[in-house]
């Protein structure tokens, strides 16, 4: 079934991840039997971080096209370190050949991996908002994670949540927890505020919860989300 709707829009090629190549290798075994026709499958390679982990929504640690610039910057910027070569190759225009310095850079130590992902953000944001986009983000990024207080809500990524939703959603939706399982330990640890208000599992999204803001550890600036009701 994984691959019948290749048969039912008569599918010429398919693109997709390499964690599909199975499903979409019998959508061409089916197209070929019921089309009498070949369907090419063109497979590419998954972002993921060095443990292997994928970004992207499942994972809540994904960006998107919407984004605005400053929240793209952090957004990346919440990502590991290693994944920079790899994000770099899959995520820029940048050529290979500067990709695999970099990878060497960072390697040997040349190149630090905070400042290696601060150049990933830039250049990722440049391509697609432009360059003075990018340094206005980096800007405020570094404005903002330079310091603990004063802290201007409006300028927090914005998480979109719906009435009734679980804080553990929320947390992983937002990018604040890696895994609904880190969510729960952040929540058992007491880790987690909505507007100053240690919150637990309990704790659902309502009518009351646009403008809040919810907050996971230390008070710095990538650790808050501004809820807004979707």
């Amino acid at each position: 079934m994984q691959g019948w709707d290749s048969v039912c829009m008569d599918v010429d090629i398919e693109v997709g991840g390499s964690d599909q190549i199975f499903n979409m290798l019998v959508g061409s075994t089916l197209v070929k039997r019921h089309k009498g026709h070949q369907k090419f499958v063109i497979a590419g390679d998954l972002l993921v971080d060095p443990s292997g982990k994928k970004i992207g929504k499942t994972e809540g640690n994904m960006i998107t096209l919407t984004d605005t610039p400053l929240d793209m910057f952090h957004r990346i910027m919440m990502w590991g370190d290693g994944i920079t070569p790899h994000a770099l190759e899959l995520c820029s225009t940048l050529p290979m050949d500067q990709v695999k310095q970099i990878a060497d850079d960072l390697k040997t130590g040349k190149l630090s991996g905070l400042d290696g992902k601060l150049f990933l953000a830039k250049t990722i944001v440049t391509d697609l908002h432009g360059s003075d986009a990018a340094a206005t983000a980096q800007a405020a990024y570094h404005s903002l994670t330079d310091k603990d207080k004063g802290l201007d809500k409006e300028s927090f990524i914005k998480a979109p949540v719906q009435v009734g939703q679980s804080i553990v959603d929320v947390l992983v939706e937002s990018g604040l927890a890696t895994s609904r399982t880190n969510a729960r330990q952040l929540l058992a640890g007491n880790g987690v505020r909505v507007n100053e208000q240690t919150v637990d599992e309990q704790w659902t999204a309502n009518a009351d919860s646009q403008g809040a803001v919810l907050q996971v550890g230390k008070k710095k600036h990538q650790n808050h989300r501004l809820l807004k009701l979707a």
